[in-house]
Parts: C-alpha cells; sequence; structure tokens
C-alpha cells in the first residue's frame, strides 16, 4: 500500500539524510558556484569548509537553483510511491525554486501534487516543514493540511544580520533587493522578512543591534511558548551572544543554535545569522481520511 504523504522541500532547510528519513521528506539539492568549482548542497556537504574556503577566497558565490527539469524528476521519483505530493518551497523574492517547481507539476498534472510558496525565509520554513510533518504523523488529512498551511505564517517570524551585502544582491531576486546598493559594507545590517521579502531595519556594530533586534520582534512571539532557531554561518560565538540576549530579555521556551546551509551562506554571507521565532499551536490527533 502507498504512503499517504510526501512532504518535498529546499535543501537550504539543512535537514540530514536521517532527519529527512524520520520526518518524511525529501529535498530537492541546489548548487553553489565559487569561482571555478561548483558544490551540490547534500547532507553530505562539508558546509563549514566551504564557507572556510570562500570567506578566505573574497569570491562572491551564485547559487545554481533546480531546474524545472530537475525538480520533474524528484516528482517522477515520488508521485507514484505516495498518493500525495506537497512541495513547499522557500519563499519566491528569495529563490526561484518555487516557479521551477509549478513548471514540473504542469507537466505532471493527473497527479496528486500540491506546490507552496511558503513566502519565509529558511528558519521559519524549517520550522513549517517540521510542523507539517507532525500534521501528517498525526494522520491530517491532505485537504486538512492544505487548508490550515496558509494561515501558519502568522505564527512565525524571521530575521537577518549580516554584513556582507554583495552576497544578497548576487542571489536575491534583484527586484526584491531595493537600496540595500546604498549601505556601506563594513556595518552589520539588521533585515526582517516580511511577506517573503528582506526589510533592512538598521546598520550599526554587531553589538549595539540589541535594542533594533528586540523591537522588531512581534510582541505575539514573545512568549513562553515561543521557539527560537539561531542558524549561524561560521562565526558560532556570535550565534551564542545572540541568544545570551534573547534568554536576558525574553522568557522562550527554547532556544536551538544549528549551522547554516551552504546556499543560506552563499545568499546572505560568510558572517551572517538567520534568527527563526515560532509559536506554532499544539497539533490534536485526527483520524480524518483522504477520499
Amino acid at each position: 500500500m502507498a504512503k499517504k504523504i510526501i512532504i518535498i522541500t529546499d535543501s537550504c532547510c539543512n535537514f540530514t539524510e536521517q532527519e529527512q528519513q524520520e520526518l518524511g521528506i525529501s529535498c530537492i539539492a541546489s548548487r553553489i558556484r565559487i569561482g571555478n568549482k561548483v558544490f551540490r548542497e547534500t547532507d553530505a556537504t562539508d558546509s563549514f569548509k566551504i564557507a572556510q574556503m570562500l570567506h578566505q577566497s573574497k569570491l562572491t558565490p551564485v547559487i545554481l537553483h533546480p531546474s524545472s527539469e530537475e525538480v520533474f524528476q524528484v516528482y517522477s521519483l515520488l508521485y507514484s510511491e505516495f498518493d500525495n505530493v506537497l512541495s513547499i518551497h522557500l519563499s519566491s523574492h528569495l529563490s526561484p525554486t518555487y516557479s521551477e517547481a509549478k513548471k514540473a507539476q504542469l507537466l505532471l498534472y493527473d497527479t496528486h501534487i500540491e506546490v507552496v510558496d511558503s513566502m519565509l525565509a529558511e528558519p521559519s520554513l524549517q520550522m513549517i516543514i517540521q510542523y507539517v510533518s507532525q500534521m501528517v504523523s498525526k494522520k491530517e488529512s491532505f485537504q486538512a493540511i492544505l487548508t490550515e498551511l496558509p494561515s501558519l505564517k502568522k505564527y512565525c517570524q524571521s530575521l537577518l544580520i549580516t554584513n556582507q551585502l554583495s552576497y544578497m544582491r548576487t542571489n536575491i531576486n534583484p527586484s526584491y533587493r531595493s537600496g540595500l546598493s546604498l549601505f556601506t559594507k563594513n556595518p552589520y545590517h539588521l533585515f526582517a522578512f516580511v511577506n517573503g521579502k528582506p526589510r533592512f531595519i538598521a546598520k550599526t556594530n554587531f553589538n549595539e543591534l540589541e535594542i533594533s533586534f528586540i523591537e522588531n520582534i512581534s510582541p505575539s512571539l514573545i512568549t513562553k511558548h515561543t521557539h527560537v532557531s539561531i542558524l549561524y554561518s561560521l562565526d558560532i560565538e556570535k550565534a551564542k551572544v545572540l541568544e545570551k540576549v534573547i534568554q536576558g530579555k525574553m522568557n522562550v521556551a527554547s532556544i536551538t543554535l544549528h549551522p547554516m546551509s551552504l546556499s543560506s551562506i552563499a545568499r546572505y554571507g560568510t558572517d551572517s545569522l538567520l534568527i527563526g521565532f515560532s509559536s506554532l499551536p499544539p497539533i490534536s490527533s485526527s483520524e480524518q481520511i483522504d477520499e
């Protein structure tokens, strides 16, 4: 008997092969070009070592996103094994993978494939994928998941700290990077992701971002039920400093630190941090059965 639902997402979520198996998901890999070398983003990719090389080289990386043909191949391998395929992707303002997935979907129009633009940045997308995986394990129907999915964004927020804007200029859709070239390179810049787009908030040195950082977190996410995920590139010490700031200012349920994916490093910089806040509601068990 075919398994009911498979979740497909982007390799920027940085799930290990074991996590993918446990969550019931599959990741579509991006590639990153650095000079004349190309690296495929997989569980086995040594992102830290490559990021160190990138930092020392002073080269600006280019993300090579999956084409519709590559997404089609992934769908073709999976759709016959599952009753439903749910393909959830990084915000279309940050990556073209969603639009490529929609093209692939059209080639398999008679199958149960749903393609979703999450309108979220990496840390929030990770949290949503984990949440939807729980919904699947609780036997929520495919239609119930599709109905609830758009409303989940309001429970998530992501922020970015970086001082390498050249990476963003190269790897984010040009229509949504207006004004970045006005800023100097050295200060750290704080962005909030709003409707999937990075919105500039402030620039200063790292230790003075605390006030702006706290002020731009939605009050609804500063609760004892909030989970915080900090994704770091090369400098885990900055992530630990930020962890202490959050612990000192907020009463949250948990704070976890994880390495950033290689494509996220290429998108935001080798000295960047992504911070995700989530207050997703508990999932109640359901015995609904898809028709």
